[in-house]
Protein backbone atom coordinates (compact mmCIF):
# COMPACT_ATOMS: atom_id res chain seq x y z
CA UNK A 1 0.00 0.00 0.00
CA UNK A 2 1.37 3.50 -0.73
CA UNK A 3 2.53 5.78 2.06
CA UNK A 4 -0.56 7.41 3.52
CA UNK A 5 0.97 9.82 6.01
CA UNK A 6 1.01 9.84 9.79
CA UNK A 7 -1.21 7.65 11.96
CA UNK A 8 -2.84 10.76 13.39
CA UNK A 9 -3.78 12.02 9.93
CA UNK A 10 -5.19 8.60 9.01
CA UNK A 11 -7.33 8.58 12.14
CA UNK A 12 -8.60 12.10 11.39
CA UNK A 13 -9.56 11.03 7.85
CA UNK A 14 -11.28 7.98 9.26
CA UNK A 15 -13.37 10.01 11.66
CA UNK A 16 -14.30 12.47 8.90
CA UNK A 17 -15.27 9.62 6.60
CA UNK A 18 -17.32 7.80 9.25
CA UNK A 19 -19.35 10.91 10.06
CA UNK A 20 -19.93 12.04 6.48
CA UNK A 21 -20.61 8.77 4.67
CA UNK A 22 -23.15 6.01 4.91
CA UNK A 23 -22.68 2.40 3.75
CA UNK A 24 -24.95 3.06 0.79
CA UNK A 25 -23.06 6.10 -0.50
CA UNK A 26 -19.50 5.25 0.50
CA UNK A 27 -18.64 3.53 -2.78
CA UNK A 28 -18.75 6.85 -4.62
CA UNK A 29 -16.60 8.73 -2.12
CA UNK A 30 -13.26 6.86 -2.38
CA UNK A 31 -10.62 9.40 -3.33
CA UNK A 32 -7.31 7.83 -2.31
CA UNK A 33 -5.51 5.58 0.09
CA UNK A 34 -6.64 7.69 3.06
CA UNK A 35 -10.25 6.91 2.26
CA UNK A 36 -9.41 3.24 1.80
CA UNK A 37 -8.05 3.17 5.34
CA UNK A 38 -11.12 5.08 6.50
CA UNK A 39 -13.32 2.49 4.85
CA UNK A 40 -11.39 -0.24 6.59
CA UNK A 41 -12.04 1.40 9.94
CA UNK A 42 -15.67 2.29 9.19
CA UNK A 43 -16.66 -1.20 8.09
CA UNK A 44 -14.31 -3.10 10.41
CA UNK A 45 -12.84 -5.11 7.54
CA UNK A 46 -10.07 -4.66 4.96
CA UNK A 47 -11.15 -2.85 1.80
CA UNK A 48 -9.34 -3.82 -1.40
CA UNK A 49 -9.53 -1.54 -4.45
CA UNK A 50 -11.76 -3.25 -6.96
CA UNK A 51 -12.78 -5.83 -4.36
CA UNK A 52 -16.25 -6.80 -3.12
CA UNK A 53 -16.85 -3.49 -1.37
CA UNK A 54 -20.38 -3.02 -2.66
CA UNK A 55 -21.43 -6.41 -1.29
CA UNK A 56 -19.84 -5.57 2.04
CA UNK A 57 -21.69 -2.28 2.17
CA UNK A 58 -24.96 -4.06 1.47
CA UNK A 59 -24.38 -6.40 4.38
CA UNK A 60 -24.19 -3.42 6.75
CA UNK A 61 -27.87 -2.51 6.40
CA UNK A 62 -30.01 -2.03 9.47
CA UNK A 63 -29.36 -0.66 12.91
CA UNK A 64 -25.65 -0.30 13.62
CA UNK A 65 -24.72 0.99 17.09
CA UNK A 66 -22.29 3.88 17.17
CA UNK A 67 -18.68 2.75 16.99
CA UNK A 68 -16.65 4.12 19.86
CA UNK A 69 -13.82 4.83 17.47
CA UNK A 70 -10.84 3.18 15.84
CA UNK A 71 -8.33 1.68 18.26
CA UNK A 72 -4.78 1.50 16.85
CA UNK A 73 -3.39 -2.03 16.96
CA UNK A 74 -0.26 -1.66 14.83
CA UNK A 75 0.97 0.64 12.10
CA UNK A 76 -1.71 0.66 9.43
CA UNK A 77 -4.00 -1.67 11.39
CA UNK A 78 -7.11 -0.60 13.31
CA UNK A 79 -9.88 -2.33 15.19
CA UNK A 80 -13.43 -0.98 15.23
CA UNK A 81 -14.86 -1.24 18.74
CA UNK A 82 -18.59 -1.01 19.50
CA UNK A 83 -19.93 -0.49 23.01
CA UNK A 84 -23.48 -1.56 23.91
CA UNK A 85 -25.36 -1.25 27.19
CA UNK A 86 -28.08 -3.75 28.11
CA UNK A 87 -30.60 -2.63 30.73
CA UNK A 88 -33.56 -4.99 30.14
CA UNK A 89 -32.41 -7.31 32.88
CA UNK A 90 -29.30 -7.11 35.05
CA UNK A 91 -26.98 -4.36 33.79
CA UNK A 92 -24.68 -5.78 31.12
CA UNK A 93 -22.03 -4.07 28.99
CA UNK A 94 -20.48 -5.50 25.85
CA UNK A 95 -17.40 -4.12 24.12
CA UNK A 96 -17.00 -5.38 20.58
CA UNK A 97 -19.46 -8.18 21.36
CA UNK A 98 -17.61 -9.37 24.47
CA UNK A 99 -19.21 -8.93 27.88
CA UNK A 100 -17.20 -6.64 30.15
CA UNK A 101 -17.70 -6.90 33.89
CA UNK A 102 -18.23 -3.53 35.59
CA UNK A 103 -18.13 -3.79 39.37
CA UNK A 104 -19.17 -1.21 41.93
CA UNK A 105 -22.73 0.00 42.40
CA UNK A 106 -21.80 3.66 41.93
CA UNK A 107 -20.11 3.07 38.57
CA UNK A 108 -22.93 0.83 37.41
CA UNK A 109 -25.46 3.41 38.54
CA UNK A 110 -23.71 6.22 36.65
CA UNK A 111 -23.53 4.15 33.47
CA UNK A 112 -27.20 3.15 33.74
CA UNK A 113 -28.42 6.74 34.19
CA UNK A 114 -26.28 8.02 31.31
CA UNK A 115 -27.34 5.12 29.06
CA UNK A 116 -31.02 5.75 29.80
CA UNK A 117 -30.43 9.23 28.38
CA UNK A 118 -27.85 8.27 25.76
CA UNK A 119 -26.74 11.22 23.67
CA UNK A 120 -28.27 13.72 26.11
CA UNK A 121 -26.50 15.66 28.87
CA UNK A 122 -27.27 14.71 32.46
CA UNK A 123 -26.64 17.40 35.05
CA UNK A 124 -24.18 16.66 37.82
CA UNK A 125 -26.73 17.47 40.51
CA UNK A 126 -29.08 14.86 38.98
CA UNK A 127 -26.35 12.23 39.14
CA UNK A 128 -25.47 13.24 42.69
CA UNK A 129 -29.10 12.83 43.74
CA UNK A 130 -29.52 9.54 41.87
CA UNK A 131 -26.36 8.07 43.43
CA UNK A 132 -27.21 9.51 46.87
CA UNK A 133 -23.89 11.32 46.96
CA UNK A 134 -25.49 14.39 48.54
CA UNK A 135 -24.97 12.72 51.89
CA UNK A 136 -21.20 13.11 51.52
CA UNK A 137 -19.28 16.26 52.44
CA UNK A 138 -17.85 16.79 48.97
CA UNK A 139 -20.32 15.28 46.53
CA UNK A 140 -18.97 17.01 43.40
CA UNK A 141 -15.44 15.70 43.92
CA UNK A 142 -16.82 12.26 44.71
CA UNK A 143 -18.81 12.22 41.45
CA UNK A 144 -15.76 13.43 39.50
CA UNK A 145 -13.69 10.59 40.96
CA UNK A 146 -16.32 8.03 39.93
CA UNK A 147 -16.44 9.46 36.39
CA UNK A 148 -12.64 9.24 36.15
CA UNK A 149 -12.77 5.60 37.28
CA UNK A 150 -15.44 4.83 34.67
CA UNK A 151 -13.31 6.38 31.92
CA UNK A 152 -10.31 4.32 33.02
CA UNK A 153 -12.50 1.22 32.95
CA UNK A 154 -13.59 1.99 29.38
CA UNK A 155 -10.00 2.58 28.28
CA UNK A 156 -8.81 -0.67 29.86
CA UNK A 157 -11.33 -2.59 27.74
CA UNK A 158 -10.32 -0.88 24.49
CA UNK A 159 -13.51 1.20 24.44
CA UNK A 160 -13.07 4.87 23.65
CA UNK A 161 -13.21 6.77 26.98
CA UNK A 162 -14.21 9.80 24.89
CA UNK A 163 -17.77 8.48 24.66
CA UNK A 164 -18.17 9.75 28.24
CA UNK A 165 -17.93 13.50 27.77
CA UNK A 166 -18.23 16.57 29.98
CA UNK A 167 -20.66 19.22 28.76
CA UNK A 168 -20.55 22.25 31.02
CA UNK A 169 -21.93 21.10 34.36
CA UNK A 170 -23.25 17.88 32.82
CA UNK A 171 -22.01 14.51 31.57
CA UNK A 172 -23.12 12.74 28.40
CA UNK A 173 -22.73 9.19 27.10
CA UNK A 174 -22.17 9.53 23.35
CA UNK A 175 -23.68 6.25 22.24
CA UNK A 176 -26.10 5.65 19.42
CA UNK A 177 -29.61 5.37 20.84
CA UNK A 178 -29.95 1.80 19.57
CA UNK A 179 -26.73 0.74 21.29
CA UNK A 180 -28.88 0.71 24.45
CA UNK A 181 -31.43 -2.11 24.44
CA UNK A 182 -34.02 -0.11 26.41
CA UNK A 183 -34.19 2.55 23.67
CA UNK A 184 -34.23 -0.05 20.92
CA UNK A 185 -37.14 -1.76 22.70
CA UNK A 186 -39.09 1.49 23.06
CA UNK A 187 -38.60 2.51 19.44
CA UNK A 188 -39.64 -0.87 18.07
CA UNK A 189 -42.76 -1.00 20.22
CA UNK A 190 -43.77 2.56 19.35
CA UNK A 191 -43.31 1.86 15.64
CA UNK A 192 -45.33 -1.35 15.95
CA UNK A 193 -48.19 0.49 17.65
CA UNK A 194 -48.21 3.09 14.87
CA UNK A 195 -48.56 0.51 12.09
CA UNK A 196 -50.59 -2.20 13.85
CA UNK A 197 -53.86 -1.30 12.08
CA UNK A 198 -52.41 -1.11 8.56
CA UNK A 199 -49.56 -3.64 8.81
CA UNK A 200 -50.45 -6.19 11.50
CA UNK A 201 -47.94 -8.75 10.28
CA UNK A 202 -45.03 -6.29 10.41
CA UNK A 203 -46.23 -5.00 13.78
CA UNK A 204 -46.32 -8.54 15.13
CA UNK A 205 -42.73 -9.10 14.02
CA UNK A 206 -41.54 -5.86 15.60
CA UNK A 207 -43.24 -6.64 18.90
CA UNK A 208 -41.80 -10.15 18.96
CA UNK A 209 -38.31 -8.77 18.35
CA UNK A 210 -38.76 -6.08 20.98
CA UNK A 211 -39.92 -8.48 23.68
CA UNK A 212 -37.02 -10.83 22.90
CA UNK A 213 -34.62 -8.12 24.13
CA UNK A 214 -35.71 -8.70 27.73
CA UNK A 215 -33.52 -10.91 29.94
CA UNK A 216 -35.38 -10.38 33.21
CA UNK A 217 -36.74 -7.37 35.06
CA UNK A 218 -35.39 -4.04 33.82
CA UNK A 219 -32.42 -2.72 35.82
CA UNK A 220 -33.03 -5.54 38.26
CA UNK A 221 -29.64 -5.50 39.99
CA UNK A 222 -29.35 -1.75 40.56
CA UNK A 223 -30.15 0.09 43.76
CA UNK A 224 -31.42 3.01 41.74
CA UNK A 225 -32.66 6.40 42.77
CA UNK A 226 -35.93 8.04 41.65
CA UNK A 227 -34.98 8.37 37.97
CA UNK A 228 -33.89 4.75 37.50
CA UNK A 229 -36.91 3.52 39.48
CA UNK A 230 -39.33 5.56 37.35
CA UNK A 231 -37.73 4.49 34.07
CA UNK A 232 -37.81 0.84 35.08
CA UNK A 233 -41.54 1.18 35.82
CA UNK A 234 -42.12 2.86 32.44
CA UNK A 235 -40.33 0.05 30.64
CA UNK A 236 -42.40 -2.57 32.46
CA UNK A 237 -45.62 -0.79 31.50
CA UNK A 238 -44.55 -0.61 27.87
CA UNK A 239 -43.67 -4.32 27.96
CA UNK A 240 -47.17 -5.06 29.26
CA UNK A 241 -48.66 -3.03 26.40
CA UNK A 242 -46.46 -4.83 23.87
CA UNK A 243 -47.61 -8.21 25.18
CA UNK A 244 -51.27 -7.20 25.09
CA UNK A 245 -51.11 -5.86 21.54
CA UNK A 246 -49.08 -8.82 20.29
CA UNK A 247 -51.51 -11.41 21.66
CA UNK A 248 -54.44 -9.37 20.31
CA UNK A 249 -52.87 -9.36 16.85
CA UNK A 250 -52.43 -13.11 17.06
CA UNK A 251 -56.06 -13.51 18.16
CA UNK A 252 -57.22 -11.46 15.18
CA UNK A 253 -55.10 -13.64 12.88
CA UNK A 254 -56.42 -16.84 14.52
CA UNK A 255 -52.95 -17.88 15.66
CA UNK A 256 -54.62 -19.64 18.58
CA UNK A 257 -51.88 -22.13 19.40
CA UNK A 258 -49.36 -19.32 19.64
CA UNK A 259 -51.72 -17.27 21.80
CA UNK A 260 -52.21 -20.13 24.25
CA UNK A 261 -48.47 -20.72 24.67
CA UNK A 262 -47.40 -17.10 25.00
CA UNK A 263 -50.39 -15.74 26.92
CA UNK A 264 -49.75 -18.32 29.64
CA UNK A 265 -46.08 -17.36 29.70
CA UNK A 266 -46.88 -13.65 29.89
CA UNK A 267 -49.46 -14.21 32.63
CA UNK A 268 -46.87 -15.93 34.80
CA UNK A 269 -45.12 -12.55 34.94
CA UNK A 270 -48.24 -10.34 34.83
CA UNK A 271 -51.13 -12.33 36.37
CA UNK A 272 -53.51 -9.37 36.73
CA UNK A 273 -53.51 -8.42 33.05
CA UNK A 274 -57.14 -8.73 31.92
CA UNK A 275 -56.41 -8.39 28.20
CA UNK A 276 -54.06 -11.37 28.34
CA UNK A 277 -56.71 -13.46 30.12
CA UNK A 278 -59.25 -12.38 27.51
CA UNK A 279 -56.98 -13.43 24.63
CA UNK A 280 -56.19 -16.75 26.30
CA UNK A 281 -59.87 -17.60 26.86
CA UNK A 282 -60.82 -16.77 23.27
CA UNK A 283 -57.96 -18.88 21.90
CA UNK A 284 -58.90 -21.84 24.11
CA UNK A 285 -62.54 -21.69 23.03
CA UNK A 286 -61.62 -21.54 19.35
CA UNK A 287 -59.29 -24.51 19.85
CA UNK A 288 -62.24 -26.61 21.06
CA UNK A 289 -61.08 -26.52 24.67
CA UNK A 290 -64.17 -25.12 26.43
CA UNK A 291 -63.35 -26.74 29.77
CA UNK A 292 -59.88 -25.18 29.81
CA UNK A 293 -61.35 -21.83 28.84
CA UNK A 294 -63.78 -22.01 31.77
CA UNK A 295 -60.98 -22.99 34.19
CA UNK A 296 -58.89 -20.06 32.95
CA UNK A 297 -61.83 -17.71 33.56
CA UNK A 298 -62.38 -19.09 37.08
CA UNK A 299 -58.66 -18.77 37.87
CA UNK A 300 -58.58 -15.16 36.72
CA UNK A 301 -61.81 -14.24 38.54
CA UNK A 302 -60.64 -15.74 41.83
CA UNK A 303 -57.29 -14.00 41.50
CA UNK A 304 -58.93 -10.63 40.90
CA UNK A 305 -61.29 -10.99 43.84
CA UNK A 306 -58.48 -12.11 46.15
CA UNK A 307 -55.90 -9.52 45.09
CA UNK A 308 -58.03 -6.52 44.16
CA UNK A 309 -61.41 -7.22 45.73
CA UNK A 310 -63.22 -6.75 42.41
CA UNK A 311 -64.61 -9.10 39.73
CA UNK A 312 -63.17 -9.40 36.25
CA UNK A 313 -64.10 -6.89 33.57
CA UNK A 314 -67.15 -7.65 31.46
CA UNK A 315 -64.95 -8.08 28.36
CA UNK A 316 -63.36 -11.18 29.93
CA UNK A 317 -66.79 -12.62 30.70
CA UNK A 318 -67.85 -11.98 27.11
CA UNK A 319 -64.72 -13.79 25.91
CA UNK A 320 -66.01 -16.88 27.72
CA UNK A 321 -69.59 -16.79 26.45
CA UNK A 322 -69.78 -14.38 23.52
CA UNK A 323 -69.77 -15.25 19.80
CA UNK A 324 -66.45 -16.10 18.20
CA UNK A 325 -65.18 -14.24 15.15
CA UNK A 326 -64.71 -16.18 11.89
CA UNK A 327 -61.17 -16.98 10.72
CA UNK A 328 -59.36 -14.34 8.70
CA UNK A 329 -58.38 -15.00 5.12
CA UNK A 330 -54.67 -14.69 5.93
CA UNK A 331 -52.86 -15.00 9.23
CA UNK A 332 -49.73 -13.37 10.52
Amino acid sequence: MPNCGSARRRRDRARTFATSNSPKSATTRIRGCGDLIALRIFFGSPVIPGGPFAALAGERRGIVPRSTGPVPVAEGEFLTVTTEVHLLGPLRITVDGVEADLTGQKLRGILAVLALRAGQPVRRDELIEELRLSRTSDSSNSLHAHIARLRRWLRARSADPGILTSVGSSYRLDLDRHAVDAHLFEDRVEHALEISDDEPRRASTLLTEALALWRGDALADLDGGPFVTDRAAQLRRLRATAREVLTSLWVEAHQDRRVIVYARRFLDDDPLNERLWESLIVALRRSNRPAQAYRAFREADELYRAELGIPLASSVREALSGPLSPPLAAGL
